[in-house]
């Protein structure tokens, strides 16, 4: 069972999406904050690879890497229009998987299993709002 579970983290981290900003929060309209999140998508699937490449004993170290970028950079930047509800959800979204992929990623690799069922539900609740959202967007290959 959790495998089937890591396997949906790790595919729906693998997806990710983040977007390049500078220290303020940046309102951007819709072609531009979709430029920027799937640039940023790709920018947080690379740091998930080369932190696998560097310590494959622990896959969820890896999803930690892309998903903080992710988020730091999500941070950074907000919706305008139509598009402002939509990416305030995608936003909550990706930062409710980040904090279950840190209590994954936290607990000795003893207790990941126990620990990953206990946020499943969470977990899946933001694969759904992420989901929904990113459709709403109309986002390509982020998730």
């Amino acid at each position: 069972m959790h495998r089937k579970v890591a396997a949906a983290i790790i595919a729906a981290l693998a997806l990710a999406v983040a977007s390049c900003g500078g220290s303020e929060t940046t309102n951007l309209e819709r072609p531009e904050l979709i430029r920027r999140v799937e640039l940023a998508c790709r920018d947080a699937g690379r740091a998930s690879e080369r932190q696998s490449r560097a310590d494959s004993s622990n896959p969820y170290e890896a999803m930690r890497a892309g998903q903080k970028i992710l988020v730091a950079r999500l941070e950074r930047l907000d919706g305008s229009g139509d598009t402002k509800d939509a990416f305030n959800a995608y936003k909550d979204g990706v930062r409710a998987r980040l904090d279950a992929l840190e209590k994954v990623a936290s607990a000795p690799r003893s207790e990941q299993p126990r620990v990953l069922r206990s946020v499943q539900k969470d977990a899946v609740v933001a694969g759904r709002k992420i989901g929904a959202a990113v459709d709403r967007l109309g986002l390509k290959g982020c998730g």
